[in-house]
């Protein structure tokens, strides 16, 4: 099992570095509708390998839903880029615990997760 669940950790890796990406950029309301494409996919990605390797985080997550972008005024693209942000640093944190407990040593040295 540890080999299988330290293939699902590198499969999981690969979401990680995408939202921690995605948090770098500068979420705006401007640019949060060309972002929550991009977030749903990290989310879904990150819920599958989840689901495949350790069902237990997926409790933390379980209520974060997938976005949808809604243009009626500046009300709504700001709240898509605060909820990009929120949702994303939990994610982020989420995962990172994930990749903690999982990743085995070589993994983390080899990749620079720190």
């Amino acid at each position: 099992m540890a080999i299988f669940i330290g293939a699902v950790a590198k499969q999981v890796l690969f979401g990680y570095r995408d939202v921690q990406k995605l948090l770098e950029e500068n979420v705006d309301r401007k640019s949060a509708a060309a972002l929550v494409n991009r977030y749903n996919q990290d989310l879904e990605f990150i819920r599958e390998w989840f689901d495949k390797g350790d069902q237990s985080f997926l409790e933390p997550i379980v209520h974060l839903e997938t976005l949808s972008v809604k243009t009626n005024g500046w009300w709504e693209t700001w709240s898509l880029s605060r909820r990009i942000k929120s949702d994303g640093r939990l994610l982020l944190a989420t995962t990172h615990a994930f990749l903690e407990m999982h990743l085995q040593p070589e993994d983390k040295k080899e990749t620079g997760f720190v």
